[in-house]
C-alpha cells in the first residue's frame, strides 16, 4: 500500500514539476511576466516532493528488508542513479529557493537577481539531477499502477516518456541559457 501511495505522490510531483518548469521556462524566455502562480505551484511541488522523498527513503531503508548480504550494485545501477539524482535534487533545490532568480517584496513586486554564471550552473545542475531522476523513474510509474500488460507496451511507454523528459529538459535548458547567458 505504501508503494501505491508513493507512486501516486510521484505522479502528482511529475505533473506539478512540468507545470512549474514550463511556466518558468516561458518566464525566463520572456514569453510571460511574473505571476505568483509559479511560486505557489513550486511550493506545492516542494511539499509533494518532500513527502515523496521521505516515503521513498523509508521504503528503501526500512521496508525492503532483509537486505542481501552482498548487494550487487551493477545489477541495480538504474536504482542507484535514481537515488543519487534524488539526493542531488535535494542539494540543488535549497539554493534554488533562495538564490535562483530573485525574490518577492512585501508589496508583491518581483525583484530579480542579476543573472550570473554561478546561478546558471546551479539551475543547470538542478535540471540535470531532475532529468536523470525522471529518466530513470518515470518509465516505472505506469508499471507500478498496473497500466502495462506486455513488454511491447512497456517499450512504447518508455520511449514516449524518455522523449517527453528530454524535450522538456531541452526547453528548460534553452530558456535558462537565454536568461542567464544571453541576458
Amino acid at each position: 500500500m505504501l508503494r501505491i501511495i508513493n507512486s501516486f505522490l510521484a505522479a502528482v510531483c511529475v505533473a506539478l514539476l512540468f507545470v512549474h518548469a514550463l511556466w518558468a521556462a516561458a518566464l525566463l524566455a520572456g514569453l510571460t511576466g511574473y505571476s505568483p502562480f509559479i511560486s505557489r505551484i513550486g511550493w506545492v511541488f516542494l511539499v509533494c516532493a518532500a513527502s515523496h522523498g521521505l516515503l521513498s527513503s523509508y521504503l528503501v531503508l526500512f521496508h525492503d528488508r532483509p537486505a542481501p548480504r552482498f548487494p550487487y550494485p551493477r545489477s541495480n545501477a538504474a536504482a542507484w542513479v535514481q537515488r543519487i539524482s534524488g539526493a542531488g535534487m535535494v542539494l540543488f533545490i535549497i539554493p534554488h529557493l533562495n538564490e535562483a532568480y530573485g525574490h518577492v517584496t512585501m508589496g508583491g513586486w518581483f525583484l530579480p537577481h542579476e543573472p550570473t554564471v554561478g546561478r546558471y550552473l546551479l539551475e543547470a545542475g538542478l535540471l540535470v539531477a531532475m532529468t536523470l531522476h525522471l529518466w530513470q523513474s518515470l518509465p516505472r510509474l505506469p508499471l507500478s499502477f498496473g497500466l502495462l500488460r506486455d513488454e511491447r507496451s512497456l517499450m512504447r511507454w518508455r520511449r514516449g516518456l524518455h522523449t517527453g523528459v528530454l524535450l522538456v529538459g531541452l526547453i528548460v535548458l534553452a530558456a535558462l541559457s537565454k536568461y542567464f547567458l544571453l541576458g
